[in-house]
């Protein structure tokens, strides 16, 4: 009975520390803009605070990226999960971003395609990330298994309308706490620089994936420490100077100290909480083995 009462708690345990984990990111979401924006109007060293809060934002997508590309789960399962949890750490950004305007009546209001565009680059974000660390690890040739049972197969490939019908109603959720969170101010265009964007973005999640593959070597690749260890201050120390440079021939980028020290702040609270994240795979009794 005991040995019974032991099983469950194990199966049940994950789930608790997941909800608890989801609960958190949403509420710092919606709490991380109003720490960037007062941090910027008051300026001094507290000014990169809320940058580096803002990498934990990021990581959000990291880390969701990394299980869509080598969790043991089917990737029916995994693809659809990581999506709306990518979109609701957007809304909840964008929610953040409305209850810093209402606190704060000198920030400007968020506009619809300001919104979306958030949306849109938290969502691109996932699937171009999932990609690249898809690719990555298989070129490393390992993936994720966990220690404690072994990773059981899926006797049925095919969707069933039990799924289909449970992923409409996900859809259908997610998108009414979208437009309850979605502001009602509007603009007719578009930002400017929206190509812009799109390749920062990109350049800059390309730049994060080979973080995290280092990352997730130091955690969960087993007598490959160092391996990690190497991988991760290689990246950061030659890939972000090289990325910043990278970034300053786009015409909108504006280079200089300062920019840099933001940029870095952003980037080391995206590496601490990517390590967070890593150790607690680690500590679930998850690791990478050869495939």
């Amino acid at each position: 009975m005991r040995e019974e009462s032991r099983k469950v708690s194990f199966k049940v345990l994950p789930w608790i520390v997941f909800g608890t984990l989801v609960i958190v990111c949403l509420l710092g979401n919606i709490f991380i803009p109003g720490l960037i924006w007062t941090n910027r109007r008051i300026g001094g060293p507290t000014e990169y605070l809320g940058f580096f809060a803002f990498g934990f934002v990021i990581a959000q997508i990291g880390a969701l990226a990394l299980w869509n590309a080598i969790g043991p789960q089917a990737l029916r399962w995994r693809l659809p999960t990581s999506l709306l949890l990518a979109l609701l750490a957007g809304a909840s950004y964008v929610l953040g971003l409305q209850v810093a305007d209402w606190m704060d009546s000198r920030m400007s209001a968020v506009s619809v395609s300001t919104a979306l565009a958030i949306i849109a680059i938290a969502l691109g974000s996932l699937l171009v990330a999932s990609a690249v660390l898809s690719v990555i690890m298989r070129l490393l040739g390992t993936k994720l298994v966990t220690q404690h049972e072994a990773v059981e197969e899926s006797k049925s490939k095919r969707f069933s309308i039990t799924y289909l019908i449970g992923i409409t109603t996900v859809v259908a959720l997610a998108v009414t706490a979208l437009r309850a969170v979605m502001p009602m101010v509007d603009d007719t265009n578009m930002p400017y620089g929206l190509v812009f964007i799109a390749l920062c973005t990109l350049q800059t999640v390309v730049y994060c994936c080979l973080l995290i593959m280092g990352i997730a070597q130091l955690f969960l690749l087993p007598e490959g420490n160092m391996i990690g260890v190497a991988t991760m201050f290689a990246v950061f120390f030659v890939g972000m100077p090289l990325n910043m440079y990278l970034l300053s021939f786009h015409r909108l980028f504006r280079f200089d100290g300062e920019v840099f020290s933001m940029y870095t702040a952003m980037i080391v609270g995206f590496i601490i909480a990517m390590c967070l994240f890593n150790a607690l795979l680690r500590a679930s009794g998850y690791k990478l083995v050869p495939r």
